[in-house]
């Protein structure tokens, strides 16, 4: 589960896992400091998921490049311990109604860490909906064309999917159920395990 700071990933992984130990922010400040994965039990099918969080992007206290160390790290240490993800949710505020240049320049960078292959593994979530009056829904709606018509429109076009976030149980399970159930290898995992790059040759780190 990744995204900027603040877009709602410990929100989202709590609401699936009702677990009590993941620490949701409230404040300013970004709130998870590190990669941690959280076990749970699908609540219809006899299975278990493993729910990743991880620090956000434009971080209060950390640099991207750190960051982005941190995440590759843990991506080459599961992926040489033999344990592939089946997908990467993407977090994105809907109340959000100007995209800046870093958000920009971390999309880009986001794409090179997952490779042009895995697109179709990659799902856009749109959170805080819950944040607008029936009033004022059409400003969220007004925000989530631009994100599919622009900002993420090649992404789309080439296998990606986009959903809403409800902040419910059930909402979060739709996403993840939508989740493609095959293993994949993210580019920087390839680059860094494989092609021996260290972090900053590799596609991500020249981006950032």
């Amino acid at each position: 589960v990744m995204g900027p700071t603040g877009a709602g990933k410990s929100t989202f992984i709590k609401a699936a896992t009702g677990a009590d130990d993941v620490e949701v922010g409230h404040k300013l400040g970004s709130c998870t400091e590190e990669v941690r994965a959280v076990p749970c039990r699908h609540p219809s099918k006899d299975e278990d998921i493993v729910l990743v969080d991880t620090p956000g992007f434009d971080d209060t206290y950390k640099s991207d490049a750190e960051i982005l160390e941190q995440i590759a790290k843990w991506l080459a240490d599961t992926y040489k311990a033999g344990v592939k993800l089946s997908g990467i949710l993407y977090l994105h505020r809907i109340t959000d109604n100007r995209i800046t240049n870093t958000v920009v320049r971390n999309l880009d960078m986001f794409q090179k860490l997952c490779g042009s292959e895995n697109l179709s593994s990659i799902t856009f979530v749109t959170t805080n909906w819950d944040s607008f009056r029936a009033e004022n829904i059409q400003e969220g709606k007004a925000n989530e064309e631009q994100l599919s018509e622009v900002y993420w429109k090649s992404l789309l076009d080439n296998g990606s999917k986009m959903l809403r976030f409800e902040n419910t149980c059930s909402s979060a399970w739709n996403i993840i159920d939508a989740v493609p159930e095959i293993p994949i290898s993210l580019n920087i995992q390839k680059e860094i395990v494989e092609e021996g790059k260290s972090l900053p040759d590799t596609a991500a780190g020249r981006s950032l």
